[in-house]
Formats: C-alpha cells, structure tokens, sequence
C-alpha cells in the first residue's frame, strides 16, 4: 500500500523525557510518514508469514492482518472529549518517555506513534543470553472538524499524553447579492 506524502507546516509534536509536565516542542509531520511505512512494512510481512503457516490458504487476509497488527503494536487507550471550541485528548502511553513518542497533528488527523527498546541481560559473568523488547504504538485518529495546527497544546508526564486541540475558525458566510442582468 503506497501512501503519498502530505506536506504540513507545524504537524507535529516530539515528545522528551520527565516525570515532571513537559511540554513537546513541535517539528516537522512528514518524518512520521516514513515511520508508518515502516510499520505498515512489518505488519505486511508478519501477514505474510501467517498466511504461510497456514500453507498459504486463501480467505484469511483480513484475520491474517489483525493478527499481525495485534502482535506487533500495543493498544493505547485514547479519550477525546469535544467542546464548543476545542477537543481535549487524553492517550495513556506507560512504559514510553517523552523521547520515543511523536504526535503528528495535521488539520483533521491525529497520529500518535511511539517505539520503545530495552535490552534485559545479566551483568554478572560472560553473556549468554541477552534478550530485547521491542514495543510500538501507532494511532491515527481522523478528527470530525479542522483544527488549529499552530495552536495546539500538549502535555506529556508519567507515561500519560495530554493535548488540547483548538478548533479552527469556521469562515463567515456572506451574503452575496445577485446583480440582474
């Protein structure tokens, strides 16, 4: 599946290290596109090795998908309340720092995308095993109106995402009165 990149003036939020509240700095959206294709990638082939298992039986394409994603990406819980002027999203991420998560914000999306690595090993002695986890999260919400990209707010603190997205102006109609001709 091919995805054909957007270009965004101030999309994202990149997100830093603290159990104090932080507040992310925005960067450039069209890094996260690279990372979804990534992602999008191994889901693909973990389909694929399913499909394989099953000695390549057809009819199962969508099973085998879930079953790839499930594997491989962590589920976050995602609240998102709407007010007037505003949504308000609250995104549990435990076992990330600031530094493994980004927030891509575009006019009606929300992306939150997270790796994190850690390798468990003994310290004692020559190595015998050592073993790593890889976890990753990837969520992209579409949002019912436009937002105002150059005014969103986020908070990250104890593994827990906090953003405000302000609605965008809505334009005024006009009444246009029609010449006779």
């Amino acid at each position: 599946m091919s995805r054909q990149k957007i270009k965004s003036s101030k999309p994202t939020a990149e997100l830093q290290t603290t159990t104090e509240t932080a507040t992310p700095p925005i960067v450039e959206a069209e890094s996260l596109f690279d990372r979804i294709e990534e992602i999008n990638r191994k889901i693909e082939q973990r389909a694929y090795e399913l499909f394989e298992c099953r000695h390549c039986e057809h009819g199962c394409d969508l099973e085998d998908w879930l079953q790839a994603e499930s594997e491989m990406l962590l589920p976050i819980p995602i609240e998102i309340r709407e007010s007037d002027d505003q949504f308000a999203v609250h995104a549990e991420v435990p076992g990330f720092n600031l530094e493994e998560v980004k927030v891509g914000i575009e006019p009606r999306r929300l992306t939150i995308i997270g790796r994190t690595e850690r390798a468990l090993d003994q310290k004692t002695g020559e190595a015998v095993y050592v073993e790593q986890r890889f976890n990753e999260i990837f969520r992209s919400l579409d949002l019912p109106v436009d937002v105002d990209t150059e005014k969103v707010r986020a908070t990250f603190k104890d593994g827990v995402l906090d953003l405000t997205l302000p609605k965008a102006a809505m334009p005024v109609p006009t009444d246009v009165e029609q010449q006779a001709e």
